[in-house]
């Protein structure tokens, strides 16, 4: 199994780069933090654009509006049992840390031993929206006490000769499982969905996952290339 490079990272001040300017309740915060003052969480408000100032919160996606790819049939039915309050993400070699709105994901069970890692605690996943459709999956595993992981997701380019960026190349590489997500790599600015489930959400097996529980799906504008941001949620 592809191999995705991780590392625990502290909280940066994002990299110099232009303040947002579309969109009402947008500001720039101490730390050079995006902070959106507007909504509430838990509450689902789709954007009605697909691009926006890149690193800012576009508000929450509905699971029932999107199609799951290797994940669980009835996914979008599990129990959101923990909301994500923030996003950060960083650059080369970096990954992404949530943090959540209670004891979750460490109040959830470990998975039994799986081949050749051992127990899982959780899962990231990705809604993309590809042609006018949002497509979402969960790749991306962490044990227990790992903070951070799936490198730097602004990233456009592995420069391994195809052409892909983090997302396509590291997170959704394999066609077969991923179909319409292995050949799309989100652009800055492009909105996206990020969320996280409980026990190990891969291979869309709900055996894997001791607890049937998820996040909610938090949208996001993708960062630019390079760009290092904390996204706080309200």
């Amino acid at each position: 199994m592809k191999q995705i490079i991780t590392t625990v990272f502290a909280v940066l001040a994002m990299s110099a780069c232009a303040a947002p300017t579309g969109g009402p309740g947008l500001s720039l915060g101490s730390g050079g933090v995006f902070s959106n003052t507007g909504g509430s969480s838990g509450t689902t408000s789709n954007p009605t654009s697909d691009f926006a100032a890149p690193g800012t919160f576009q508000g929450t996606l509905d699971p029932h509006q999107v199609t799951p790819l290797t994940l669980a049939s009835d996914f979008a039915n599990w129990p959101e049992t923990t909301q994500i309050k923030s996003l950060e993400i960083l650059g080369a070699n970096d990954g992404v840390r949530v943090t959540m709105s209670n004891g979750r994901p460490d109040s959830w069970p470990d998975t039994a031993q799986r081949p050749s890692m051992g127990p899982l605690l959780y899962t990231f996943g990705m809604a993309e929206k590809i042609d006018g459709k949002w497509y979402m999956s969960a790749p991306v595993q962490l044990w227990r006490g790992l903070a951070s992981s799936g490198g730097p997701i602004q990233n456009q380019n592995l420069f391994d000769g195809t052409g892909r960026g983090q997302i396509q190349g590291n997170w959704f590489y394999d066609e077969g499982r991923w179909g319409p997500l292995a050949r799309h790599q989100p652009r800055p600015g492009e909105i996206v969905g990020f969320f996280i489930c409980a026990g190990d959400c891969r291979d869309g097996n709900p055996n894997y996952s001791p607890v049937h529980e998820r996040s909610n799906i938090v949208l996001f504008a993708m960062p630019n290339d390079g760009q290092t941001v904390t996204i706080n949620i309200p």
